[in-house]
């Protein structure tokens, strides 16, 4: 299959399973919701007893964090540890929820609830080990980017120019390596649901043997959906640049960035459905 088809199939996997995609931004938007409720509480008392709220609306917000951060500081630490428990608690559960879609799109189900459910219970301990895993992989990843960096930086001399140029492609080489293990780890899910794999270590490394063999389709589809979320991104922040902070321009503005976490949501599902697309085609 060729990479365009497998983006093909995949994006129509994920709009053919709109309820997924919807649960995945609701629990997102709670989650969000609990953890900023707090802070806009502070902010609230604070715009109450202030000029802050004129600032706001005028675009002075760094004024506004400051004097947030001057007189909040002590809300603020107190609840870090309500901050540190939902994260821990969304990570959780977004690595059970990512086990029914890895499901569905590489058995090509159609999303019930009954069957989502009871994929990511089926897969939940097995990615939860991947994902223990993977942070081995991101760690390599930054060493390795921190040894060539350091290299790079020996042969830049007294070059502002050569120090800009080997600052940019250190950066670009770091991305890159972040995407590759992302995408093995990706590559390492599809293979636990479509070969029933239990043992995650020697799963990992069959999904970077998979990678390495067919690099310029694996790099080639998670590079076009990139791109295609880039230019999602693209759409959204240059409108809701020209949407003025005042009045209900506002809520126009709060609406519309629900419109891009929702879109975002998707384009996090389109990964994994067209890589599974991609992998069910490759695989003899």
């Amino acid at each position: 299959m060729k990479i365009f088809n497998a983006f093909k199939t995949g994006l129509s996997q994920v709009l053919a399973n709109k309820k997924m995609w919807l649960l995945f931004f609701v629990i997102q938007f709670v989650f969000a919701l609990v953890i900023v409720r707090p802070l806009c509480v502070g902010l609230d008392e604070l715009v109450g007893h202030s000029l802050t709220g004129q600032e706001i609306l005028s675009g002075n917000g760094a004024n506004v964090l400051m004097e947030y951060l001057a007189h909040k500081g002590d809300f603020i630490d107190a609840q870090k540890s309500l901050f540190l428990f939902m994260g821990i608690l969304y990570l959780i559960v977004i690595i059970f929820l990512k086990g029914g879609a890895v499901a569905c799109f590489t058995r090509g189900e159609k999303y019930s609830n009954q069957q989502f459910f009871r994929f990511s219970g089926e897969f939940f301990g097995r990615f939860f080990r991947l994902f223990f895993i993977s942070l081995i992989y991101f760690l390599a990843a930054v060493l390795i980017f921190a040894g060539i960096d350091a290299l790079l930086k020996t042969l830049t001399g007294d070059s502002e120019a050569m120090k800009v140029l080997m600052k940019v492609i250190s950066l670009a080489l770091l991305v890159f390596l972040i995407f590759l293990v992302r995408m093995a780890v990706d590559y390492a899910k599809i293979m636990t649901v479509k070969n029933d794999e239990n043992k995650m270590i020697k799963t990992s490394f069959k999904a970077w043997a998979f990678v390495l063999r067919h690099p310029a389709k694996t790099l080639g589809l998670f590079y076009m959906t990139f791109f295609f979320g880039l230019l999602i991104w693209a759409v959204y922040y240059f409108p809701g640049a020209l949407i003025p902070a005042a009045g209900l321009w506002i809520a126009m503005m709060f609406i519309w960035q629900q419109v891009f976490a929702f879109m975002r949501n998707g384009v996090n599902l389109l990964f994994l459905s067209s890589q599974a697309a991609l992998y069910n085609s490759v695989k003899p």
